[in-house]
């Protein structure tokens, strides 16, 4: 065997691209225990490396590709092999590439299975999907690991805790510490990154701030130059004799207007530039509230009405106000958006700005005063600008009608126009962004919403379902818009009786928003309250009474919080389904 290079080679099919990705991700970060012997340590690092992994490792032409993965292979200690359906049978070519690194690798190795690890991906089956080349009874008394894609304990962390108990000779019931130390130092790297994320957040404020400054020197500088311009043309008509004089006052004019414009171009991409960094707090873009961004984003409100031009401050206000108003800050977000609808409306009426602020106007009297005909209606003025505009967007157009489609499905005489909108914008997202994109996943939670109005749960749980895959394969797991399509998936299987796969979905929705939104949001007392409802279906009276306790405490502290008659009418409704469930509980001892 040649001088070894790699700890390990991951052998796999081309299908099974995204396992072996993750797989390769989770060895090479992870900083394994010191309590592992030398002789089974990784080189010199205190890493798992070097992994080869062809995707990664190779920059290789078709004419050298067999010869680079040979040397791969009698360079790397450990061969690890993703089994699966794709990988057992030769590809679409009619080459089986993974049993020909099997074979080449034990070749090189003395036919030692003992450096072979096989991954079993997805199969409980016996005898399991295997290559030709992997011998089980070599393997026999093995532990060997298994990789349930949409299983936490036994997902891709469960796999590679296997590996590594394998490779490092520990203990099986070790395997166990060695999930946790994955999950333990993931949680270390997001806290940093997290911390470096939050400096760059402060920083990029300060940025902002002199950005503000420099637009309105920007402006000022222009409306110098076109007083320059009047003054050139004064002295032109009233002096002949000036006459060389006033012609390059003019000249120099112009020139100063150039600059003033260029200034003021460069100043608009900029604030673009901050305010697409603000919206990753945004939890419709992030996936989870970022409380320190929209402190920052509170305090600057008062500088925003003090902003000239008019121009910047109609936009910053709309900006930020469509970022508080997705995070429930209700009341500053409306009073920005309609200050800068009303300038945008008077100064410009048929604008694409004038549009965007008409849309964010149309949310607030959807969320904030429940009222759909009137969000509807400033919903269908904004539509008509950005389709009547020189230059069409079709994103912005997918990005109203997804809000008709929303606000039409308030009320079921309007649910075919629900479905129209929801259609259009759906079509238009897919062919702009892909299929895979996540603003296309919001469509589809959406229609998910209409089909389960509509009682169509077959197709609402299909519509759910793309939304989830489409989240998932974008890295999105913590996304709130995973635990909506979740929450959707319950309330189908609430609806179609099929209580068990209800709580399950209820549950993996309760974990994200309580992740992503704390433990006494709203979102967080609705889900405790359908766990509620679906366990007193199943007649587990005792959890039942747990969920909904939690939902009324919950519900008590939004009261407190909000003091209005409808919040108390809230609490008043969860202290009756406590009391409900508690009488199911002392029935059966009546009688």
């Amino acid at each position: 065997m040649d001088t070894e290079k790699y700890y390990a080679f991951i052998s796999y099919s081309r299908k099974d691209l995204d396992v072996a990705m993750a797989i390769c991700q989770r060895l090479e970060s992870f900083r394994y225990p010191s309590r592992v012997e030398a002789r089974y340590r990784p080189g010199n690092s205190r890493y798992v490396r070097d992994i080869f992994l062809d995707r990664t490792s190779l920059g290789f032409t078709q004419g050298n590709f067999h010869e680079e993965i040979r040397q791969a292979l009698a360079r790397s200690r450990y061969l690890i092999v993703i089994c699966s359906r794709h990988s057992a049978v030769p590809n679409e070519e009619g080459l089986h590439n993974v049993n020909d690194e099997i074979s080449y690798f034990l070749s090189q190795h003395g036919n030692d299975y003992g450096l072979v690890v096989p991954v079993l991906l997805d199969q409980v089956k016996t005898p399991p999907d295997l290559p030709p080349g992997i011998d089980l009874e070599a393997m026999r008394g093995r532990n060997i690991p298994i990789c349930f894609r949409e299983s936490r304990e036994m997902g891709i962390d469960g796999a590679v805790a296997g590996i590594l108990c394998y490779l490092f000779h520990m203990k099986d019931d070790e395997q166990k510490s060695l999930f946790r130390r994955l999950n333990s130092q993931r949680v270390r790297r997001f806290r940093i990154i997290a911390g470096v994320c939050m400096a760059a957040v402060v920083l990029l404020s300060v940025i902002t701030i002199a950005l503000f400054v420099f637009k309105a020197q920007a402006d000022r500088s222009r409306k110098k130059a076109d007083d320059n311009a009047r003054e050139a043309a004064l002295q032109s008509e009233r002096a002949t004799a000036s006459a060389k004089e006033a012609e390059r006052q003019a000249e120099l004019a112009i020139c100063n207007a150039e600059k003033a414009e260029k200034e003021r171009k460069l100043a608009a991409q900029s604030l673009d530039f901050m305010v697409d960094t603000f919206k990753m707090s945004d939890p419709l873009n992030a996936g989870q509230y970022d409380l320190r961004m929209i402190d920052i984003l509170k305090a600057r409100i008062p500088d925003i009405a003090r902003l000239e031009p008019w121009e910047l401050r109609a936009d910053v206000g709309c900006q930020v106000g469509s970022l508080l108003h997705n995070v429930g800050l209700f009341h500053e977000a409306t009073n920005l958006l309609f200050a800068a609808l009303e300038l945008n409306q008077r100064r410009r009426p048929d604008s694409p700005e004038t549009a965007y602020a008409l849309y964010c106007a149309s949310w607030c009297f959807f969320k904030d005063m429940s009222d759909a005909v009137s969000a509807s209606s400033f919903a269908r003025k904004a539509l008509d600008i950005y389709e009547n505009a020189p230059q069409r967007d079709p994103l912005k157009i997918a990005l109203v009608c997804n809000a008709l489609g929303v606000f039409y499905m308030d009320r079921d005489a309007d649910l075919p126009k629900a479905r129209m909108y929801l259609n259009r914008a759906f079509a238009i997202r897919q062919a702009e962004l892909g299929d895979d994109h996540v603003e296309v996943a919001v469509v589809c939670c959406n229609l998910g919403h209409l089909y389960a109005k509509e009682r169509s749960f077959d197709l609402a749980e299909k519509a759910y379902s793309k939304a989830l895959q489409i989240y998932l394969r974008n890295g999105k797991e913590s996304h709130v818009g995973v635990a909506k399509a979740w929450r959707g998936l319950g309330l189908v299987y609430f609806n179609s009786s099929q209580y068990g796969k209800a709580v399950d979905s209820f549950k993996k929705a309760l974990e994200i928003q309580i992740r992503t939104a704390g433990l006494d949001s709203r979102h967080v007392m609705n889900l405790h309250r359908e766990l509620g409802f679906t366990y007193r279906r199943l007649g587990e009276y005792s959890k039942a009474r747990n969920s909904l306790k939690k939902a009324l405490a919950v519900a008590r502290k939004v009261a407190k919080k909000d003091g209005s008659a409808a919040t108390r009418n809230l609490e008043k409704e969860h202290e009756e389904y406590v009391r409900a469930v508690e009488y199911l509980l002392q029935k059966p001892s009546k009688r």
